[in-house]
């Protein structure tokens, strides 16, 4: 996969080829009703829909329905996670949706705690439409390094969903360390990784490489962008992520649609 991937992007294709794969994906005559419902009625949130190349600069689609689909099913997947942890989301008053995109988790929020809600992101046109169209949350911009712009101990739960799978080694650990900064003490870090479920995209020898604890990366100097992919297992994530923290929950990736990527609940150790 990555060598199909390094192929494409050195003809010039790569783009091309996931705006295709992009629109056809499920494509089908009831996804072109409701896609045809969203963008006449609008989303049954109420809040507004995102343009459709902004939705494909965060999930690689351009269907609403997807959109909400997925957002619906991850935040609904976390917030049981969070139970199970004994972190339920209501214990929250101060949240971050780090690498939040157009919206796509934070919109789901509202509806489920009456946290003060925060978003940041290194894109500045979904931070710029976010903060436009998503008044209930705070939105700022970050640099594809740290440090956030925010103080010190500012929140009681972070989430960086699908983020630390778009980073290299270097970009996960200084993450890491910069999300256990913006944490309050016993703050509380929901992160995700493609783990098992994803194997079917590494080569024999990468395989080897993450069954053995290592890290394999995908088009790693696209880092923060979607074609970057990361892949790795528990036993990476303990040895080289996990350094401050208390591991209070894992759950592996499933076979479920928007549900594949390994799942780490974690909480911030005193100083």
């Amino acid at each position: 996969m990555n060598r199909i991937k390094r192929l494409l992007a050195a003809a010039g294709l790569l783009e091309f080829a996931r705006t295709t794969r992009s629109f056809v994906k499920g494509l089908s005559p009831a996804l072109l009703a409701s896609e045809l419902r969203l963008r006449l009625r609008g989303a049954p949130d109420g809040f507004p829909l995102p343009p459709a190349d902004l939705l494909f600069t965060v999930i690689a689609t351009r269907w609403a329905s997807t959109f909400l689909d997925s957002g619906a099913r991850i935040v609904g997947a976390m917030e049981r996670e969070l139970e199970y942890a004994g972190r339920p989301l209501s214990n929250f008053d101060t949240i971050l949706d780090f690498g939040c995109g157009c919206g796509r988790l934070t919109r789901q929020l509202p509806a489920r705690t009456n946290a003060k809600l925060f978003g940041c992101d290194y894109n500045p046109r979904l931070v710029r439409w976010s903060s436009e169209h998503l008044s209930f949350a705070e939105f700022k911009i970050n640099f594809l390094d740290p440090p956030l712009p925010y103080p010190d101990a500012s929140f009681d739960f972070v989430f960086a969903r699908s983020v630390f799978t778009h980073l290299p080694e270097a970009g996960q650990i200084a993450w890491i360390e910069e999300l256990r900064r913006v944490l309050k003490p016993d703050g509380v870090l929901y992160f995700t990784t493609h783990g098992r479920q994803f194997f079917d995209q590494l080569s024999k020898s990468e395989a080897e490489t993450v069954l053995k604890g290592g890290l394999a990366v995908h088009l790693a100097e696209e880092a923060g962008r979607n074609i970057c992919s990361s892949f790795a297992l528990p036993e990476y994530v303990s040895r080289h992520l996990l350094q401050g923290f208390t591991l209070l929950r894992f759950v592996p990736g499933t076979r479920e649609d928007h549900l594949r990527q390994d799942s780490y609940i974690v909480s911030k150790d005193p100083a």
